[in-house]
């Protein structure tokens, strides 16, 4: 299991659910109160995005990879 520490915004859950949705295994993406599917737009808008974000995913994918280096916390 990978983990990884992101910020979004906004503008980058988008490309964020994109990228995930893209991966042929489950995404999670949690603050300190819920954990939701990175492949769900309503659900990642559903978290606090002012806030540093945790990503937990079983495989590496290399597109997705390049998504969360730019978005590093």
């Amino acid at each position: 299991m990978y983990t990884r520490k992101i910020m979004l915004s906004r503008e980058t859950v988008q490309p964020f659910v994109n990228a995930a949705s893209r991966c042929n295994f489950h995404i999670d993406v949690s603050n300190d109160k819920m954990t939701v599917s990175a492949k769900s737009i309503m659900g990642v808008f559903s978290l606090d995005l002012t806030h540093e974000l945790t990503v937990k995913y079983p495989e590496k994918d290399e597109h997705f990879e390049i998504v969360l280096n730019q978005l590093a916390a």
